[in-house]
């Protein structure tokens, strides 16, 4: 059986090292949705397609976010008339931030959407309620009426390391913020950040983890004063 078959699987996009691995641009055109910071998606459009699949990842239901001082007026103006433009203009928060907001209220919407659905279906095998919500595209895959009740979501960032070091610690320490979301500490979503080196997820208590024989891994803590524990490491 496949494991990630009840996995809804989101890709935000971050405007940092863009990855090389043809396996991770394949894991994005499966995705349910893509998000976009705004200067990532200026650099992903103008970049080499060196796998043949940007115009596929590009067709996906996509968001582009941020306070859109790294794109282009008429790029602006045609996301914006496509419906998938979502401007962020706060100054307190960086990009991948907006981007997880934007995530968690997709999020939101299409779990309402499914439990509407799900409700609202007849034994004749009505037709689904349409989605009319600019925020959530009207070409997005459907979750199926029957998907069990076990469903996830999955938020993976990719481009959020690479280029600039700030950028990097600063993206990686996020993480630990967006795993107090209630959503994730209820376990409906789970987060982890892809690059071509390293998959890396935030714990907040005790876990446990697969990463197979022979595998580097590499534990810390933002807290200094915390005492890690492991076995089998």
């Amino acid at each position: 059986m496949d494991r990630t078959a009840n996995i809804g699987d989101i890709a935000i996009i971050g405007n940092g090292g863009f990855p090389r691995k043809k396996a991770i641009y394949g894991f994005i055109c499966k995705c349910r949705l893509v998000i976009f910071c705004d200067g990532a998606f200026s650099r992903f459009t103008a970049a080499k397609d060196p796998y043949g699949l940007k115009e596929r990842i590009l067709s996906l239901p996509c968001i582009v976010t941020g306070d859109m001082d790294s794109i282009k007026p008429e790029m602006k103006g045609f996301l914006s008339a496509k419906g998938v433009l979502k401007p962020n203009p706060d100054q307190e928060t960086n990009d991948q931030t907006k981007a997880f907001e934007t995530a968690m209220d997709w999020i939101s919407k299409d779990i309402r959407r499914r439990q509407h659905t799900v409700a609202a279906s007849a034994p004749d095998n009505a037709q689904d309620i349409p989605d009319n919500s600019a925020d959530v595209p009207n070409n997005a895959p459907d979750v199926p009426d029957n998907a069990p009740a076990s469903y996830r979501y999955r938020i993976n960032f990719i481009g959020a390391t690479g280029l600039r070091e700030d950028h990097t610690i600063g993206n990686m320490g996020l993480l630990m913020e967006y795993a107090g979301h209630k959503a994730v500490k209820d376990g409906q979503v789970s987060l982890r950040m892809i690059s071509d080196y390293c998959i890396a997820f935030p714990m907040t208590g005790s876990g446990s983890f697969e990463c197979g024989t022979g595998r580097a891994v590499s534990v810390f803590s933002p807290d200094s004063s915390l005492r890690l524990v492991s076995d089998g490491l």
